[in-house]
Formats: C-alpha cells, sequence, structure tokens
C-alpha cells in the first residue's frame, strides 16, 4: 500500500513560456537560486540554478488567486486592477498565471516576488503494485492521460532515464493476520494496483513462505533443512473493479489467471533456492482446489453493456457484502475521492448497511464512520481534478 511520489518536470515548451513571460536574462538563469530565496530544510541543493529551479521545483500551471496573493499590487493600471479583483472564480476555473500576464498587459512581477510566490512543485503519488519482499524491484501502475504531466512523462521514459522519487509509506495495509478474516477489494482504473501487491502477499503467506523467510537467517546458520507448510487462509478475498471498457483494465490478463488457477505464478522455488546459501527448502505442492488466493471477481465498466459502475456491482452483491462486515471482514477502497469513494460509500450504507443490516439511515452513516475507526474498512483516495 505505499506510494512512490515522483516529481516530474515541467515541459520544455512551459519553461520557455515562463522565461520570456519574465524577461529573465541568461546571467539570471544560472544564478543560483539562494540569491533570492533560503532552501534549507528542503530537498532543494544550494546549487540549483533559476533556470533549474522552475523546471524541477515549482508550478508553472499555478492558478492564482490574485487577492489571496496579493498580486494585484503587480497590475500598474488602475482599471486593469478594479477588473482583477471583480473577477474572482473558483480554483479550477481561474486561468493560469502566464494567461493573467497577457490578459493584462501592465502585470508585471519582479523574478525575486515570483520565486516567493509561486508555490512549490507536488510530488504525484503512485501506489506500489508488488510485494517487495518477494519482488525488490518497485513497479507502479500508470495510464497517460491527456494533459496528465506527470503520467505522460513516465510513459515518456527510456531506459537508463533518472526519475526524482521516494517511497512513502502508507497506512492502506494489508497483514499476514487479515488474511485469516474475509476481505473484499474494491476499486477503479489505477486503484488496482496496491491491490495486485495484496495478491503477491496473499500467496506468500498461503504457502507458508513467511515462516521460511523468518527463519532463512537459522537455515544459513545451522545448515538445517526447513520444510514449509501450506497454511490454508479461513478467508475469502474477492475484488470489485471498475473503468470504463475493458480494454482500460489493468493486469486484466493477470487477474483472469490468478482467479482461473486460484495461485499467482510466482517461481517461489528459484526465489528461495538463490537466497538460501545453506541447506534446501522442501515446498508445498498446491492444490488448486483448496488454495484460493482470489475467490471472486466482479467487474463494472461504465461505457460497456450493461453500463455499470461499482457501486452498481456492491448493490448486486449487497448481501454477501453485509455477511462479511458482520464476519469482521475487511473492505479495502482504492480510488477518486470526490465521486468514486462517496459512491460506494453512499452504497454501502443505503443499500447493505440499511437494508440488509436493518439499520436506520443514520445509524448507518454512524456504523460506516465506526468500521472505518477500527479499520475494518480502509481507504487510499485521491483527488482526481
Amino acid at each position: 500500500g505505499d506510494h512512490i511520489a515522483c516529481y516530474p518536470p515541467n515541459s520544455a515548451l512551459l519553461v520557455d513560456k515562463s522565461i520570456e513571460a519574465l524577461n529573465l536574462t541568461q546571467t539570471e538563469l544560472q544564478l543560483p537560486i539562494t540569491d533570492f530565496l533560503s532552501v534549507e530544510g528542503t530537498v532543494i541543493s544550494p546549487k540549483c540554478s533559476v533556470y533549474l529551479f522552475l523546471k524541477w521545483h515549482v508550478d508553472l500551471l499555478w492558478r492564482p488567486h490574485w487577492e489571496e496573493l496579493e498580486l494585484v499590487k503587480h497590475v500598474h493600471n488602475k482599471g486593469e486592477r478594479d477588473h482583477v479583483k471583480h473577477s474572482q472564480k473558483e480554483a479550477n476555473d481561474r486561468p493560469t498565471w502566464l494567461t493573467r500576464l497577457e490578459e493584462y498587459p501592465s502585470l508585471f512581477v519582479r523574478l525575486r516576488d515570483f520565486l516567493l510566490m509561486i508555490p512549490r512543485k507536488k510530488p504525484r503519488l503512485y501506489s506500489i503494485c508488488n510485494f517487495r519482499t518477494v519482488d525488490p524491484c518497485l513497479s507502479i501502475a500508470v495510464t497517460a492521460v491527456d494533459g496528465g504531466q506527470c503520467s505522460n512523462w513516465l510513459c515518456s521514459l527510456k531506459a537508463g532515464d533518472t526519475v526524482p522519487l521516494y517511497v512513502r509509506q502508507s497506512d492502506f495495509r494489508i497483514s499476514f493476520q487479515d488474511f485469516e478474516r474475509d476481505v473484499l477489494f474494491v476499486g477503479t482504473g489505477t486503484g488496482i494496483a496496491p491491490f495486485m501487491g495484496f495478491l503477491q502477499k496473499k500467496h506468500f503467506w498461503k504457502h507458508g513462505q513467511h515462516k521460511a523467510n523468518a527463519k532463512m537467517s537459522r537455515i544459513r546458520e545451522k545448515s538445517a533443512q526447513y520444510t514449509s507448510t501450506a497454511i490454508k487462509p479461513s478467508g475469502k478475498l474477492s475484488l470489485v473493479f471498475g473503468c470504463r471498457t475493458s480494454k482500460e483494465w489493468l493486469f486484466a490478463e493477470k487477474l483472469s489467471r490468478i482467479q482461473a488457477c486460484r495461485s499467482i505464478d510466482l517461481d517461489y522455488k528459484d526465489l528461495y533456492q538463490s537466497r538460501c546459501v545453506a541447506g534446501n527448502l522442501t515446498y508445498p505442492v498446491v492444490d488448486p482446489s483448496n488454495s484460493f488466493v482470489l475467490d471472486s471477481v466482479y467487474t463494472a465498466f461504465s461505457r460497456e453493456f450493461p453500463y455499470k459502475r461499482v457501486q452498481s456491482r456492491l448493490e448486486d452483491i449487497a448481501e454477501d457484502v453485509w455477511k462479511l462486515v458482520s464476519s469482521r471482514g475487511i473492505i479495502f477502497i482504492c480510488g477518486d475521492a470526490a465521486k468514486m469513494c462517496q459512491d460506494v460509500e453512499k452504497c454501502l450504507i443505503e443499500q447493505v448497511f440499511a437494508r440488509f443490516g436493518g439499520l436506520s439511515l443514520e445509524k448507518a452513516r454512524g456504523f460506516l464512520e465506526d468500521l472505518k475507526q477500527t479499520k475494518s474498512i480502509r481507504r487510499d483516495i485521491w483527488d482526481a481534478s
């Protein structure tokens, strides 16, 4: 459930337009950023130039609220200044600062003021989609989106390119003990990503490999043979996934194999033999009839017949979801906070807790909050705007 926090650069075109709008000279572009502001306590190098600062560290798509940031004083024409004061808009409707410069010819902002006012670039977060105990590489799922600054940049990278990033820890996690309970994953789009890592983790746990891993150092020391015994979790695992069309379903082929074979195609034998210096590991023969990793998959494609969304699929299995909740099961939700998460929670309140749990709507809402507090509902949600 952890994230990769990635910092995409501003495009060369956007940087060039900004340089032109600010009337910057080549000499000014090469000045150290410390001539204008302090970088103490930040990730910015003291040797960073103004040019690199504009490319990597600031949001050149900034949509400023003029009155709030006191930029009106930089509009020197009184008529234009009065017009600015009476033309405030909501954040998503505001023009970028570059558009503002075109709208108001008398607007002039000094470089020092600009660098102090413009917000720093925020990292884009991508869920890690593999279980790193098994696969130490960092894997993420990225879908190129029209106008998506980071997604399109990541999709354009070639082998050997450098990406500034760090791993951001998340509390959206599943423990080995959680697999003893029934679990429901609900996700849309790239919200499927963390669940792929969770499935790897369940396969790792079901086959007893977590015990083998914990005793690996003891194996090396004693040169003893350790036999891993398969563990059969009592809980079932189901997935409700939605996107626009089946062609946009990430990991569709792999999920189909997982559900059909009831296991994930990871070669643990090769993995652990390569790590085990002394002694041999005996690997359990998995019986597909009782080794389900993923028990049920329910899909919802909003632009394909029968044109369903995830909340519609949840409504279809509402009675089963209530049984899961009643038996101390866990629901994981991953997707858009503004729309998807609200719709899913509304469905849980009205179609699951009220309809099959017999709760009033008021008590159902309180019950939902209680489940969040006890981590029986866990969410990894983001603003898709």
